[in-house]
């Protein structure tokens, strides 16, 4: 289902704003017409009002900006991965050299496969596509781990020890990728940030009870907030939507590859 995509936004994402905006439009609706009838003409502690008003507006602000902080975290975290597992592959292709001939030849050939489709894995939007791709590098570290034990058991050496210590490093690498592949903000954060949006709407159409007519002012607080829930959404979802980590850097290296930049 969060798979489907529209104009590159996620399905998630979309159905969020959507929803949210339905929700918090209806929330000041009801502040005006249903709670603010009962007290149009009653104009008694207006100003105490307008002191809560402010006081939850900020703190919808504040917790907005608290969530997108959290949303633009594991973003840069997803990034900083993605950076890290370019570097130990190069770092492979390098140490490769030290290996006999054989031992080389597979190595190598094996890191660009397990480069490929490192690549893929941050390409692909379909949940089961990048289940396959994972698959396919398990078995390939598998490869990589057998290629630097069997080189270890024939002749032990610090040349051997380095490159088992890499191998480590790139399963290291990929783990740390996956554990960032995931949402950051938690569901009771999105439940605490709905209902203070929800409230604050409230309060927002009982405040405008005396105004007649000019209800598509209405419209503004509900598109405002439910733009900022797309865009934390946005952040938040992992390898999909319009907002992700591209592989730069991963795809730089095989750009180089390609060009025997590294043999």
């Amino acid at each position: 289902m969060f798979d489907i995509q529209f104009f590159g936004l996620t399905f998630y994402s979309v159905g969020l704003f959507f929803c949210s905006f339905s929700v918090l439009l209806l929330s000041a609706l009801i502040g005006k017409k249903i709670i603010g009838r009962k007290s149009v003409r009653n104009s008694e502690g207006d100003e105490d009002f307008r002191v809560i008003l402010g006081a939850t507006l900020s703190l919808l602000g504040l917790i907005i900006g608290f969530t997108l902080s959290m949303s633009i975290s594991g973003f840069n975290s997803r990034q900083a991965a993605e950076e890290y597992e370019a570097f130990v592959i190069r770092t492979g292709f390098m140490r490769a050299d030290l290996l006999t001939e054989s031992s080389r030849d597979l190595m190598k050939g094996t890191l660009r496969e397990y480069l490929q489709q490192r690549i893929n894995i941050y390409d692909s939007q379909n949940i089961e596509n990048i289940d396959v791709i994972r698959s396919k590098v398990f078995g390939l570290q598998k490869v990589l781990w057998e290629t630097a034990v069997h080189e270890t058991a024939q002749k032990q050496t610090p040349v051997t020890s380095l490159v088992i210590a890499n191998i480590n490093e790139i399963v290291l690498a990929q783990q740390k990728t996956f554990a960032g592949w995931r949402h950051q903000i938690p569901l009771a954060a999105w439940i605490l940030l709905v209902v203070i949006a929800i409230n604050c709407n409230i309060l927002i159409g009982y405040n405008a009870r005396k105004v007649n007519g000019k209800l598509g002012l209405l419209f503004i607080l509900p598109a405002m907030v439910s733009l900022s829930f797309l865009m934390i959404a946005e952040i938040d979802a992992p390898g999909k939507g319009i907002i992700k980590v591209t592989p730069i850097n991963l795809q730089a290296l095989a750009d180089m590859l390609n060009k025997d930049i590294i043999n």
